[in-house]
């Protein structure tokens, strides 16, 4: 996988996740806690990967290479 996810982009992605992991344990439960679960699965893991799947169907990119 090539990374799709520049540095900005990764560090907001990973404080929503953890947001919303955070919010998840609030809620207490029902159908609000599980949306709020896969929120932040999905921005965690995105995150951390560098990788958008939704990024890579639509040929978009946040991400710069280094400069040489």
């Amino acid at each position: 996988m090539v990374r799709n996810v520049g540095g900005w982009d990764r560090a907001i992605r990973v404080f929503v996740g953890i947001l919303a992991l955070a919010a998840m344990f609030d809620v207490g439960g029902g159908a609000a806690s599980w949306i709020l679960a896969v929120v932040a699965a999905i921005g965690l893991a995105t995150g951390f990967s560098g990788y958008c799947p939704l990024y890579g169907v639509l040929h978009f990119s946040t991400h710069r290479p280094p400069l040489r």
